[in-house]
């Protein structure tokens, strides 16, 4: 209704070179036809992004329900994953567990039958920490490192170097890279071996003073 009324017959249309001519029925008839075209399009393309604007939105809720979803599994998996992540060492040390029980059964065995079963069960024992890359290292007779090692007690031994580990409570085990247990050791506090040989050589020159 409102196109019509601004276009009407006996109305003037002017071109480029601003002369005019009158417009008749016929013509005012194609212009509201065309404007209703126009109108018509664009609300077709209105409606059609509105379409796929819809079926983006749809796609996107999809997709992060989708992602939440696998985060939720994710989560869950490690967290098993963590619970359980001993299970197989386990088994191995169970192994090992009926070698002892085994023994045991046998109490009347003789001595050192029964002390080389013991042997057996404990190389049985490394063996399995040593699958899980976990072993054990000696440390008589290395420097002590504060890193690896905890003193439980010093003595004095003469001809060893001071700081240096005469005794052994416990080993210190590694899992892979990594300190697992520091050991506990007994440290040297003596007099080195240079000073002690000074010592030596000094005390017959004082005993000739003297």
């Amino acid at each position: 209704m409102g196109l019509k009324s601004k276009v009407k017959a006996g109305d003037v249309k002017l071109d480029d070179d601003g002369a005019g001519e009158p417009i008749d029925g016929a013509q005012e008839l194609h212009a509201v036809e065309s404007q209703d075209d126009a109108v018509s399009l664009e609300a077709g393309e209105v409606a059609k992004l509105r379409a796929e604007v819809l079926d983006l939105k749809d796609k996107y809720l999809r997709s992060l329900a989708d992602f939440e979803n696998f985060r939720k599994r994710s989560v869950k998996e490690r967290a098993d994953l963590l619970k359980y992540q001993g299970e197989s060492i386990l088994v191995d040390v169970l192994d090992v567990l009926d070698s002892f029980e085994r023994a045991l059964e046998n109490p009347g065995s003789e001595l050192e039958k029964f002390k080389e079963g013991v042997r057996l069960i404990h190389k049985q024992f490394v063996d399995a920490l040593g699958k899980w890359d976990v072993r054990g290292e000696s440390s008589v007779g290395k420097e002590f490192d504060p890193m690896m090692y905890r003193a439980i007690g010093k003595a004095k031994v003469e001809g060893q170097k001071p700081n240096i580990i005469i005794g052994e409570l416990r080993k210190t085990y590694l899992y892979k890279d990594k300190i697992l247990r520091i050991g506990e050791v007994m440290v040297n506090e003596g007099v080195p071996e240079t000073s002690a040989e000074a010592t030596q050589t000094e005390q017959p020159q004082s005993g000739e003073l003297n």
